[in-house]
């Protein structure tokens, strides 16, 4: 006598669907993480460009304020005569992700970056193309305007000649 056996389990069509149904949902799961973590990197590198566009400009005002005089202002550079007669200049060099100012100073007949990194960092982020340009105003007066991903500004500058 053979007894019939109960079912019991999945058939393969059912452990099939099952399967496809969990690579559909992980798959939905990881695209969200992945543009939730992609617009956060977005953000974070728009507020180190506007914190870098900030430290840009207190920096530049710093030393327009001290300069003895403003030797060049003009496009994507200045140039300075400090105290002592010692030159500082800022320019930029556009890179495949931002545009990158840098301030030098002559030492000799040579240029020498000081810091060796960039001062700030503008992004070529949400179809903004970065930009700084200097231009003199009034003898003494510098006015510049910065754009990057998340900031528009400008400022002026003028050199401090005492009470």
């Amino acid at each position: 006598m053979t007894r019939a056996r109960p079912q019991a389990g999945f058939t393969l069509v059912e452990v099939l669907i099952a399967t496809v149904a969990m690579a559909v949902l992980a798959g939905g799961a990881y695209a969200l993480l992945s543009a939730a973590l992609s617009a956060e990197g977005v953000a974070q590198r728009t507020q180190a460009a506007v914190g870098g566009a900030a430290q840009l400009a207190l920096a530049v005002a710093g030393e327009v304020a001290r300069c003895e005089a403003v030797l060049h202002a003009a496009g994507d550079s200045l140039t300075l005569r400090l105290p002592g007669g010692q030159k500082v200049a800022y320019g930029a060099r556009d890179t495949a992700e931002a545009l990158e100012v840098y301030r030098t100073r002559l030492q000799g007949t040579v240029w020498v970056e000081e810091p060796m990194h960039p001062l700030a960092r503008l992004l070529h982020a949400d179809g903004t193309v970065p930009a700084i340009a200097f231009a003199q105003g009034p003898p003494g007066v510098v006015t510049c305007r910065i754009t990057t991903a998340g900031f528009d500004g400008q400022f002026a500058a003028s050199r401090w000649v005492g009470p």
